[in-house]
């Protein structure tokens, strides 16, 4: 899903380029998504590993760290909240293109994780 935060960053998308992996990383292709220098986040490249146990079945991804520059992040949002009577600044997820580049590994998956899956399938 591409949210309208997400819009003034894809602006910046130069080329999005496929690698096949080689025998030594195994079955599996990068995705590389090449941006022009920003004022959203560090870098101009943001990686995506898909790593598969069998032909066309994704076994976990491994991505780039986006290093977001102050109040850029498009994955979250701040929050003023009421907690025991005072307003307290509160960080939540929101959806985002951008989460596409969280790492997935199924060994580590929680109940949470599993959720916000099924949500992002939703989207699609």
């Amino acid at each position: 899903m591409i949210s309208d935060k997400d819009r003034p960053i894809l602006g910046y998308l130069q080329n999005i380029e496929l690698e096949l992996h080689n025998e030594e990383k195994g079955q599996g292709y990068d995705l590389i998504f090449r941006f022009e220098p920003n004022s959203y986040f560090e870098g101009t490249e943001i990686r995506k590993e898909l790593y598969m146990k069998h032909k066309g079945m994704i076994d976990r991804t491994v991505s780039t760290e986006i290093k977001w520059k102050d109040n850029c992040d498009p994955t979250i949002q701040k929050k003023k909240k009421k907690k025991k009577g005072k307003k307290v600044n509160v960080t939540e997820k929101v959806r985002s293109f951008f989460n596409f580049f969280k790492d997935k590994d199924p060994s580590q998956m929680d109940e949470d994780d599993d959720a916000e899956e099924d949500d992002d399938m939703d989207d699609q």
